[in-house]
């Protein structure tokens, strides 16, 4: 016998009020904004904790006996949620969620999973509305959306099953992540102590380099100038990566600055201040007509005194292990100077000993980065097929 379909207002009380147990309390709860909320039944517990007169309007209140979905695009479509059992207690979030308080003979679990079905996920995203590209689920329309409701024994048998079963594949997603940890860890240990051997005397860069902070941004023509693509700080990513191929601007440059700032095959480009201070890259073509911006320091290898590729390395290692932190000018945002930049210490090696250690590192690079795509596809895939088992047994177990 099917089970019969309820309307969902009849399985949950949509978005209870705080109790005065909590609004007059005098102890501090915690607030969950989207971005430590992950999925169902993963939180980032990181999180502030204030009173709760501060709170009782403006925020979202939840127990641990309830179930919440973000209702605002994309975190919808990315399947943001909140399990209650995983809070530690009475709890604020953000007003981007819709909480539901499972009404009695409706399990919290059997609930969050059918929150997750097309069946609730579909019409819901239909019901959006909203402008700008920030739209958000009807509550009036989804209350009215029906779902199968078996009897409480069936329910619990039901959640019982799938979190058994997800939770395997999310035991195979962490022994993943583990090992993309830990072979991340290998190449950077391994990194250090090639670019760092014991017993090296180090020296300050400016003895192997030259080192040009960019220009400034200039909106408007001053006269005589011309426009030209620059490399900024965002073209410098993580891993030595450089992004100008696909994410050009330009701006305007006198002749002498062009010339002053020109970029050529093998000159070290490093991020200069901001969240990305101290990423470098080495550029691996000329790039003529080309200058760069104040946020970016060329370094300059003088030629035969040293290796560009083991200077990036050397600068990666040292911002890897914090060396770069003691140099940066770090009143509000970090700053890796010129001047600070100069004086980084590298070790003392001959240009073509550099050339055999940093030859070493980019193959145990293209290594470690093969070995990680890899890995990271894994992870991907386990996490669809996650997604994709909880809605198909999700109706394999119901009928």
């Amino acid at each position: 016998m099917s089970a019969p379909l309820v309307k969902l207002k009849y399985l949950a009380d949509f978005n209870p009020p705080v109790p005065d147990s909590v609004k007059f309390s005098k102890e501090k709860f915690p607030i969950y904004p989207m971005d430590k909320i992950i999925s169902f039944g993963v939180l980032n517990k990181d999180v502030e904790f204030r009173n709760a007169s501060e709170l009782t309007t403006g925020y979202t209140y939840l127990e641990p006996t309830d179930v919440a979905y973000a209702k605002v695009t994309p975190c919808f479509e990315n399947g943001k949620g909140i399990l209650g059992s995983s809070l530690d207690g009475p709890s604020f979030a953000t007003t981007e969620l819709t909480v539901l308080r499972p009404k009695p003979g409706v399990d919290q679990r059997y609930l969050s999973y059918l929150l997750r079905t097309p069946e609730f996920m579909q019409p819901a995203i239909s019901s959006m509305t909203g402008a700008g590209g920030l739209k958000r689920v009807s509550e009036e329309y989804v209350k009215n959306l029906r779902f199968p409701l078996p009897e409480l024994n069936e329910q619990v048998r039901i959640a019982d099953e799938l979190d058994r079963e997800l939770a395997e594949i999310d035991e195979f997603i962490d022994d993943q992540t583990r090992l993309l940890e830990l072979t991340t860890e290998k190449f950077n240990a391994e990194l250090r102590n090639l670019t760092y051997p014991p017993g090296v005397e180090t020296v300050p860069l400016k003895r192997f380099a030259d080192i040009t902070l960019g220009k400034m941004i200039t909106p408007a023509d001053r006269g005589g100038m011309k426009l030209a693509p620059y490399i900024r700080a965002a073209n410098v990513q993580p891993g030595g990566v450089l992004t100008y191929e696909t994410d050009k601007k330009e701006m305007w440059f006198s002749s002498s600055e062009l010339s002053y700032l020109e970029l050529r095959k093998d000159d070290v480009l490093v991020v200069e201040g901001g969240a990305g201070f101290g990423r470098s890259a080495v550029l691996e073509e000329d790039l003529p007509g080309w200058g760069f911006q104040n946020s970016i320091n060329r370094v300059r290898v003088r030629p035969g005194l040293a290796d560009p590729h083991f200077i990036d390395f050397c600068i990666r290692s040292q911002l890897l292990f914090g060396d770069l932190n003691n140099l940066t000018n770090q009143s509000t945002i970090p700053h890796l100077t010129t001047e600070k930049l100069e004086i980084t210490r590298i070790p003392l090696l001959e240009a073509s000993q550099q050339k055999n250690i940093s030859d070493f590192i980019l193959n145990s690079n293209q290594l470690w980065q093969s070995i990680k795509i890899e890995i990271d596809k894994s992870i991907f895939l386990l996490k669809e097929l996650k997604f994709n088992m909880q809605i198909s047994r999700f109706h394999d177990l119901l009928n």
